[in-house]
């Protein structure tokens, strides 16, 4: 039961936190010709979509009832 309780607050938190923090992404675009290679990285700040986040914090609730609920039957 106390692991469901740790994931169920793992969901949650990771829920809340998806809103502020942005993921960091970076991507390489390269060329070649021959033996010569031009390669370029840009690096980006993504949000998770707003959906994700609140899938993540339902989700991480019903866990916590789930577990709940599991203990008390």
């Amino acid at each position: 039961m106390r692991s469901l309780v740790v994931i169920g607050i793992a969901l949650v938190l990771l829920g809340i936190l998806s809103f502020f923090v942005p993921l960091p992404t970076s991507t390489t675009h390269q060329f070649k010709a021959g033996d010569t290679s031009l390669a370029v990285t840009t690096h980006h700040r993504e949000m998770l979509p707003p959906v994700a986040g609140g899938v993540l914090c339902v989700a991480g609730v019903v866990v916590l009832v789930l577990s709940g609920t599991r203990k008390a039957a």
